[in-house]
């Protein structure tokens, strides 16, 4: 359950005082394309009340955001140049592009906001190596989150994928010793306990990727799609 305010929270812990500006800028931008403004804030208010919250809800009315704060840098240029005659407005767009792109430098690259250029890469980077491999049959998943794998888009592979990780709103999941049989390749934290015939082949970081020798067979639990359907996610 989060608050109302929880976007704007969320604004100005990852992007500080910039959401100033670019606030301003969007206010005058909008009187220059009012119905991108209007689509904007739609967007935004419409999911304002709603209980559950997160930052991918938002992600259509980013677009509307920029190209309207955008259009409010070109205001904003316009006004600054009646106010002062004596400069240019070549100067006046140099520097305007130089804040912005400055001020999406210092953003990108605070502590709190670096994490997001890395996070899960580790499991990316093995189920990249898992995808590569020619005898890949079925893949579990052991203390993993399906959701930071990429899933199907990233592994490109026609297998079955299996979870270990949960509960997963409310669908029991079998433990490993019970579905083996249905992967031969297994992403795992390095210190998941696994049975025996799963061999350790890679590491990045705490993130290993394991195999066992052997073909695969449906063990009638755990799969993604099976699972994910089944707690209506």
């Amino acid at each position: 359950m989060a608050p109302w305010y929880w976007y704007l929270e969320k604004a100005l812990e990852r992007w500080g005082l910039a959401v100033v500006p670019i606030a301003v800028l969007f206010l005058l931008g909008s009187g220059t394309v009012p119905l991108f403004a209007l689509c904007a804030l739609l967007i935004v208010l419409t999911h304002v009340p709603l209980a559950h919250k997160e930052i991918r809800f938002l992600f259509p009315a980013i677009p509307f955001i920029v190209i309207t704060a955008g259009l409010g840098s070109a205001s904003a240029i316009q006004l600054l140049q009646a106010a002062h005659r004596k400069l240019g407005r070549p100067q006046l767009a140099s520097a305007a592009v130089a804040c912005w792109i400055g001020g999406a430098g210092i953003v990108g690259f605070r502590a709190d906001f670096r994490e997001d250029w890395t996070r899960s890469s580790e499991v990316l980077q093995a189920m990249r190596a898992v995808r590569a491999q020619p005898d890949l049959c079925g893949l579990g998943l052991v203390d993993i989150r399906w959701w930071a794998t990429g899933g199907y888009t990233h592994l490109h592979r026609e297998v079955p994928m299996y979870l270990h990780s949960g509960p997963v709103d409310g669908v029991h999941l079998k433990p490993v010793h019970e579905t083996q049989r249905g992967f031969n390749y297994a992403i795992t934290q390095a210190q998941s306990p696994m049975p025996d015939i799963f061999d350790v082949k890679q590491c990045w970081g705490a993130v290993c990727f394991r195999k066992r020798e052997g073909s695969c067979a449906d063990p009638g639990s755990n799969e993604v799609n099976r699972v994910l359907r089944d707690s209506g996610t």
